[in-house]
This record gives structure tokens, sequence and C-alpha cells, in this order.
């Protein structure tokens, strides 16, 4: 089964102020264990919830996260998510997404449950100075069992 996956450069990200402390998987070893995960869910019918951070409206990053942004981002998430979730960019550079496996609280109100811890994390973790929280965009996308 895992000879029908296509070869990956798949690796965690080093360089950047996070490097020891979280693993951040580039963009596509992270999009690799999506998809694995996804799969995964699909056949034992469980669903996952996939989290979507970026920047927008800040002309001086240019939709980019700066590396000490997104330090504080996936700082965050690590305090919210466990160690079997996982983290990485999305989009090169530009969207930090998070991965909460075997999530079972497709409702409304489980969302906003996860939304608020989030945002309580990720709030004392982004520099108001640099007015990051302000910027911050955050998407909850479940993918629901089939």
């Amino acid at each position: 089964m895992v000879d029908d996956w296509p070869e990956c450069s798949c690796e965690l990200v080093v360089r950047g102020p996070w490097k020891s402390a979280h693993r951040l998987y580039n963009e596509q070893a992270f999009r690799y264990f999506l998809e694995f995960e996804r799969q995964h869910a699909r056949r034992h019918g469980r669903a996952l919830l996939l989290v979507l951070m970026h920047l927008k409206g800040s002309s001086r990053c240019q939709g980019r996260v700066s590396e000490t942004a997104a330090a504080r981002i996936v700082t965050g998430l690590r305090e919210c998510i466990r160690d079997v979730d996982f983290v990485g960019w999305y989009l090169n550079e530009r969207v930090v997404g998070a991965v909460l496996t075997d999530y079972s609280s497709a409702n409304s109100d489980g969302l906003k449950m996860i939304r608020l811890r989030l945002t309580l994390a990720l709030g004392q973790r982004l520099s108001p100075g640099l007015d990051d929280a302000t910027h911050l965009h955050m998407r909850l996308l479940p993918v629901v069992r089939k």
C-alpha cells in the first residue's frame, strides 16, 4: 500500500526560530500527510479538521508570514493540539496549516470551542506591536466522514 504513494521530498522545516521547539512540515510533506489522513479517516469512518491561518491586509508582509510570526503561530497551535495532530505549511510561507486527526465535533458548538481556544492561544503569542493579531485570518474546515 505504501508503495502506491508518489515519491515525496517530505521534510521538517529546519530553518527559522521554531526549528528546535516544534515540528513544522514543508508544504509538500504537509499535503502528503493531509491526503494520507483523509484516506485513513475515510476508511475508518472518522473525520478530521483542517485549520488554515494566514496574515492578510498587511502591506508590510505582502501575504507572507514572517519567520517570527510563523514561530508564534506554531507555538500557539502546539499548545492547543495533540501530539498526533500535525502542523506545516499548507502554502509555503503564506498559509500555516494544522490537521486535527480523529476530529469528532463537526457541529457548530465544537467548532466554536476550538476557534476560541486557538484564538486565545494565538492572541497571547502574536505581538500587538507588530499588529499581527489584527491580520490573522483563521479558517476551520471539517473534513467529514463519507
